[in-house]
């Protein structure tokens, strides 16, 4: 037994995570982040909860975030757009990878603002030792963001480097979708329900602005009505950490509707890449 044994309350398997490792591994490495997720519950504290609550959903769009800039890319790349073609692939993946580092409580709040190398460290440090990924993750990374920044400071007159591996890159994402999906379902398991009172909506509406709210360069927040609505959500039925099965399908209402009003972006194009980014998420986790 692996994963999909182990997480009962949800419909969605690990396949494309359990597809490199044994059973003994899956064991072990499910056992060890329960312990140190009941750990960081373990006092009680309102505050633990609703940061990691709205970590959780941070890492859900970061989910949806990749899946867009990857279908993005094969676009770019049918259209011979070399620069942007770069650019999405390695976002997508840097994006997949942060999704899952949202939801590791050995990490702080700074977590939500990251370096490039950073990022690829943790991640490395704490995902790839265990044979999840059938390739030099640390190496592959660093190559991608190397063709990113090549085309996008100085393009190159000829063709350097590899040829991208789209293949390669989608079952990168897929995994790293299962690995956040399994984290946010220990966690949902760890984590208890918290009510709203008059004390605690200040910490709600500080934490979600951490997470999850946007800021210009002069302080002002950028508001998505997506974001106004999950907060409202929030604030009237409480804290908890949800299944992303639950709310993946209400993101995906949620998304796109304004993209193309006042002909900003071709209607029929905009739905395309979102109906493929939907099949790329849904083909890692069901909802």
């Amino acid at each position: 037994m692996k994963f999909s044994g182990r997480i009962k309350d949800v419909n969605s398997d690990f396949e494309f995570l359990e597809q490199s490792i044994s059973d003994d591994e899956a064991q072990q490495y499910y056992v060890d982040w329960m312990a140190k997720y009941r750990k960081y519950f373990r006092d009680g504290s309102e505050i633990k909860t609703i940061i990691m609550a709205n970590r959780s959903i941070r890492a859900r769009r970061e989910i949806i975030t990749s899946a867009i800039l990857f279908e993005e890319s094969k676009v770019a790349r049918d259209n011979g757009c070399i620069s942007a073609t770069y650019f999405l692939t390695y976002y997508s993946l840097f994006h997949a990878m942060w999704s899952v580092l949202f939801l590791n409580s050995d990490l702080n709040n700074s977590i939500s603002e990251i370096t490039h190398q950073k990022l690829k460290n943790l991640f490395c440090d704490y995902y790839t030792r265990n044979n999840f990924f059938d390739v030099d993750m640390k190496d592959y990374i660093t190559k991608h963001k190397d063709m990113r920044e090549f085309f996008s400071y100085n393009v190159p007159f000829n063709m350097i480097g590899d040829a991208i591996d789209f293949d390669l890159i989608e079952r990168i994402v897929l995994k790293c979708f299962q690995l956040t999906n399994l984290h946010n379902s220990m966690l949902a398991k760890c984590s208890g329900f918290l009510n709203v009172t008059e004390e605690n909506i200040p910490w709600i509406k500080t934490y979600f602005a951490v997470f999850n709210g946007r800021t210009r360069e002069n302080g002002k927040m950028l508001e998505d009505p997506s974001e106004e609505h999950q907060l409202i959500e929030m604030l009237k039925y409480g804290i908890k950490i949800e299944n992303y099965e639950i709310e993946l399908s209400n993101d995906w209402d949620e998304m796109g509707y304004a993209y193309y009003l006042d002909g900003k972006f071709d209607e029929v194009a905009v739905d395309r890449v979102k109906s493929n980014a939907l099949n790329l998420v849904y083909k890692a986790i069901r909802y």
